[in-house]
């Protein structure tokens, strides 16, 4: 193996002769663009895809147990000291949701109205305050800040909400509009949209009892501090009362998640295209190369090599041009990946001076905030693997083709 891999060094960067030293240098820069690419791509979309996943779980509750079709959560009681005896890590917080119109002088909106216990907050880490205090007495209301902004609302602020009460099975006329004074403790800011601008909490005791909803709950939500006891939680839950619907966070957001995966997928599919044509340039630099030594392969065999010998001189070139664009591709993709913060910003002050109103990620948007990627080891052993792969195909062909000559054509023809 000293000899094979003595020829490959001489063959990879012979000291007489400047165009195969650029052919080497091009095929490595080559493989460093089809390593770059793809993990600094992959990067990007793992750290937006966990991001957002993250902000999912630390936003909502991880479990929600409702009675579906009685829609009447009498026993919720029982359903959270079950549970939070067998799961004492967990946590259970009744919960009651329901539409309402909030005005504010003659501006107006619909919300949704969720009461809940005041509490609750120190489980969800997403809800920042931005005005005011996180208070839920009976008077208090708290408001999404779209919501807020759009009404111009602020802590302190008197605001009326609208909302049929619960109608009763059986009765005769439906109920009547409520009107209802609140006074506004905070505005919250999640950076989500759909909760910003549609969501205002109440406290829970005071939600069911203008509603007109009794002693019962819409639903109960658990926070677990370990995502794997879920399953554990869920199935106790069922076991308790098999008419329970059941859900959790995967299956609340099951439509983003799924489409977290196609878009994965298809980008695996298009970087692995990107990989394959790229290395188009490795094969017809192995092409001529090994063209260009077909006396020398020639003589090597008059000289005893049996090719599969040969082979293997070419595939440690083959090797170390893998080797050394894979380890360059991979670092500088990692230097870029981990100032990414700072490079985009710089990007924003260079592109200022075209245009003041240049940004190429939103401060307030979710993502914004918390730049960071994540690789995965599936993702490193495809890019390394596919990489590999191509690269010894390209060297296989054109040294397989010159194998496939007589010693005397070798020789004749070099």
């Amino acid at each position: 193996m000293k000899i094979e891999t003595m020829l490959a060094k001489k063959y990879f960067y012979p000291y007489n002769r400047d165009f195969f030293r650029r052919l080497s240098i091009i095929s490595i820069l080559t493989v460093f663009i089809s390593v770059f690419l793809p993990m600094l791509v992959i990067g990007i979309l793992n750290g937006f895809h966990q991001n957002l996943i993250d902000k999912i779980i630390s936003k909502d509750f991880h479990i929600q147990v409702t009675d579906e079709k009685r829609n009447l959560f009498s026993d919720y009681k029982d359903v959270i000291q079950y549970i939070e005896k067998r799961h004492p890590e967990v946590k259970g917080f009744p919960y009651f949701e329901n539409g309402a119109v909030i005005v504010k002088d003659l501006l107006k909106t619909s919300a949704v109205i969720r009461g809940i216990p005041e509490n609750l907050l120190d489980y969800i880490s997403e809800f920042k305050i931005v005005d005011g205090e996180w208070r839920l007495s009976e008077t208090d209301i708290a408001v999404g800040y779209d919501i807020a902004r759009k009404l111009r609302i602020k802590a302190g602020d008197i605001v009326k909400l609208y909302f049929k009460p619960y109608a009763k099975i059986n009765e005769d006329k439906s109920p009547v509009l409520v009107v209802k004074k609140f006074k506004v403790s905070a505005v919250f800011s999640t950076g989500y949209d759909e909760i910003d601008s549609n969501l205002l909490f109440l406290n829970f005791e005071k939600a069911i009892k203008i509603y007109d909803f009794g002693n019962r709950a819409k639903g109960v939500g658990f926070f677990v501090k370990k995502l794997e006891e879920i399953s554990s939680v869920k199935k106790d839950v069922r076991n308790l009362d098999p008419y329970l619907t059941v859900k959790d966070w995967e299956q609340n957001h099951k439509n983003i998640l799924f489409s977290f995966d196609f878009e994965k997928i298809l980008m695996m599919i298009v970087l692995a295209i990107i990989i394959i044509l790229s290395l188009f340039a490795v094969y017809i630099g192995l092409n001529v190369v090994v063209a260009d030594k077909k006396k020398e392969i020639g003589i090597l065999k008059m000289m005893g090599f049996t090719e599969k010998k040969i082979e293997i001189v070419f595939f440690i070139k083959g090797f170390f041009i893998s080797l050394i664009g894979i380890c360059f591709g991979t670092f500088f993709s990692f230097l870029i990946l981990y100032n990414l913060k700072d490079i985009i910003f710089m990007l924003e002050r260079a592109l200022k001076f075209f245009s003041v109103t240049t940004e190429i990620v939103s401060r307030e948007s979710s993502y914004g905030s918390k730049l960071y990627f994540e690789w995965s080891l599936l993702d490193i052993i495809f890019v390394f693997t596919m990489n590999m792969i191509a690269v010894l195909l390209a060297t296989y062909f054109p040294v397989k083709r010159i194998n496939s000559y007589s010693i005397a054509e070798s020789v004749r023809n070099g």
